[in-house]
């Protein structure tokens, strides 16, 4: 993958690379186990960040759509840790990757569709586009001295094209890495969109 290219992921790599040297320099004494989770979309809901803005009703589609990405209901960060802390052994020394859905962005227009939701519309973004203005305002951000990234608008911008890049250059789609029995099925989506969107 090539994290390295995105700025808003330095912190995270920071930490990373400080971790594996403690783990490095304990000589086998210390083991690890990295828990990777998609974005929550319950919570990108709430927020209006992605796709959804629940007040204007608005459904909005990045490039394609067809981008697939691996999301997360909010909760299933804290039940993977429960399932490592319960196994460790079997995640012991790896990445161990956990989702609720793996999904597109016109698969979840189409299920908007399908819950009878008709006053939703939809917002086609070019992401070319959105990628260059993203871009321009983090080098805006950058020779400000701007320190607050998570307060600008560069960074939810940057963290959508991190995520929906066409080609999944930074792994956002990692269905075939999910552990198995985590991912929760069409059905509970449906039920989770009708409940926050309804």
């Amino acid at each position: 993958m090539h994290m390295h290219e995105v700025e808003l992921l330095n912190p995270k790599l920071a930490a990373q690379r400080v971790l594996e040297q403690i783990i490095a320099e304990s000589g086998g004494a210390m083991t690890w186990t990295g828990i990777v989770v998609g974005p929550w979309y319950d919570w990108a809901i709430e927020k209006g960040v992605f796709w959804f803005d629940r007040e204007k009703k608005v459904i909005t589609r990045y490039g394609s759509g067809e981008q697939r990405i691996s999301v997360s209901r909010q909760a299933l960060a804290g039940e993977a840790l429960v399932a490592v802390l319960k196994e460790p052994a079997r995640f012991q020394n790896r990445a161990a990757y956990f989702a609720s859905h793996l999904v597109t962005t016109n698969q979840l227009i189409g299920l908007v569709k399908e819950l009878g939701l008709k006053s939703w519309t939809v917002k086609d973004v070019p992401m070319d586009e959105f990628a260059a203005e993203a871009r321009r305002l983090w080098a805006q951000d950058t020779a400000a001295g701007v320190e607050n990234r998570l307060a600008t608008k560069a960074f939810p911008m940057m963290a959508t094209v991190t995520l929906l890049n066409e080609g999944n250059r930074y792994g956002a789609n990692f269905g075939d890495k999910v552990e198995k029995g985590w991912d929760e099925g069409e059905d509970a989506l449906r039920e989770a969109l009708k409940r926050m969107l309804s």
